[in-house]
Formats: C-alpha cells, sequence, structure tokens
C-alpha cells in the first residue's frame, strides 16, 4: 500500500474510524490497540517499511453468486464442506489452505475472494485488480 494509506489507515484505528463489519474479528481489535501504541514517527516508519516491500498478489476474486458455507474461526472464515449458501450483498474471503493459513501461518497461503457480480462490474473502473 502507498505510504500516506497506511499512514491515514493506522490513524483511523487509532481513533476508532476504522472498524470491521465482523464485531467477532480479533485482528481489527488488534490493530487499533497497536495503532494507540504508536507514536506518529513509528506509524510513518512502519509506513514506509511495509510501503517499500514488493507487491504479490495473493487474492483471487471469483465472481459469484453462491459460496461454500463458512464458519468464524479466529476472525477467519473457514469452509465447512460442500453445502453452499447465498452471498448477498458481501464479500466473503477463505483461504485456499486453511492449515497452511491458520496453523502454520505461511505468509505465502493465498486466498479466494467471493464477490457479488455486480458489484465487481462497478469496481472495474476505480483499478479494481481483481481478475476470474
Amino acid at each position: 500500500m502507498p505510504v500516506e494509506y497506511f499512514i491515514q489507515t493506522m490513524h483511523d484505528f487509532r481513533d476508532g474510524k476504522r472498524l470491521s463489519a465482523e464485531p467477532r474479528k480479533n485482528n481489527t481489535k488488534l490493530m487499533m490497540a497497536f495503532a494507540k501504541g504508536m507514536t506518529d514517527d513509528e506509524i510513518k516508519a512502519a509506513a514506509e517499511y511495509f510501503g517499500a516491500m514488493k507487491w504479490t498478489p495473493w487474492i483471487k476474486v471469483i465472481e459469484t453468486n453462491t459460496v461454500p458455507k463458512t464458519h468464524n474461526s479466529n476472525g477467519m472464515f473457514l469452509v465447512e464442506g460442500d453445502e453452499k449458501e447465498p452471498l448477498g450483498k458481501r464479500i466473503l474471503e477463505t483461504p485456499v489452505n486453511a492449515e497452511a493459513t491458520e496453523v502454520l501461518r505461511d505468509p505465502h497461503s493465498s486466498f479466494l475472494a467471493y464477490v457479488p457480480p455486480r458489484q465487481h462490474q462497478e469496481r472495474r473502473g476505480s483499478g479494481y485488480q481483481g481478475r476470474r
């Protein structure tokens, strides 16, 4: 992410302006606590560090109206089996390999992002990098 975006995001976490639609997601609460404990100089240094990293795509976007049924595990939505459910107006992100992501914390583990077809179309003009 660009340095300025990272800085703004951390300020939003610190000021309670960036929340999750899923109140059980612990990572949002952790980011708020980290941001509150950081000085502006520390936020800037972290932004510059992460902003210098080479971007690697690790999320495949799939346009669909139905998705695998999932359950929330430590803020991550994991596929339960072969059942499907309507996606509705949400975006659902699941790890391709739950064990590699959740248990082994493999930094190369990828994700699938299920998006409604209409929302995906609306975002194409704004630099959205999704692919089929």
